[in-house]
């Protein structure tokens, strides 16, 4: 992650080409979405107050037209001051409500046309040549040539990183699309959203004050280096 929040901080960002570009790079990580889904956002399925993301499958291109409501991960202030200043810079030029999240750059050229009912709401694009083209400029600086699916093995792996209960670690997996918390699910049942939501916002905000809230592979560590000490 500390990487990724360096691939960033080094992305251009003069133009408005250049500033579309590390907010698709940013809102990659924050939400951990497929590149399709990504592309087919709306300015009105991000809330930057409420650092939300709804991932609407009625509109936006998801996989089995799942629709799910996504808290931002936890992970640098970066990320989301990169998506708030892209909403603010498309609300200067009038792209807003159910107009494309990532227009094709021909709509950024013609803001000033952007307000007639004729081009209302702005497509989105068909391909997600612009996510690869984000993550390609997001690479040059490194010997490494990163795709859009980094974002979910950085996301992954960062949830095996963190001191996270066994709650956290299931609502981070079900952000993620997957389901495969099977431990936790046989103990704790399934999670509302609001449940999940809640607890993803919180992540971080404290730390587990006792065993049982430890990942269950720490609280074996633990157990084993009991015995040993007792000489068991």
């Amino acid at each position: 992650m500390g990487e990724a929040e360096d691939l960033l901080r080094k992305m251009p960002s003069k133009s408005l080409k250049d500033r579309r570009a590390p907010a698709i790079f940013a809102l990659a990580f924050l939400g951990g979405l497929r590149a399709d889904t990504l592309v087919s956002l709306r300015v009105n399925h991000i809330d930057v107050v409420a650092r939300r993301i709804d991932q609407n499958g009625k509109v936006a291109r998801t996989k089995n037209g799942k629709s799910i409501e996504i808290a931002w991960f936890p992970i640098p202030a970066l990320f989301g001051n990169v998506v708030s200043d892209w909403i603010e810079t498309l609300d200067r030029l009038g792209i807003k409500g159910d107009d494309a999240l990532f227009p094709d750059l021909k709509w950024l050229k013609r803001s000033g046309s952007v307000n007639s009912k004729l081009c209302r709401p702005i497509p989105v694009v068909r391909t997600t040549s612009a996510i690869d083209d984000a993550f390609a400029i997001a690479s040059q600086g490194s010997e490494q040539r990163y795709t859009p699916h980094a974002s979910k093995h950085t996301l992954g792996a960062e949830k095996n990183l963190r001191p996270l209960t066994a709650l956290e670690r299931k609502a981070w997996s079900i952000s993620l699309g997957h389901e495969n918390e099977q431990t936790t699910e046989m103990h704790y049942g399934k999670l509302s959203d609001v449940q999940r939501l809640e607890i993803m916002d919180n992540i971080g905000t404290s730390r587990p004050k006792s065993p049982r809230d430890l990942p269950e592979a720490d609280q074996l560590k633990m157990f084993h280096e009991l015995l040993e000490k007792f000489g068991m």
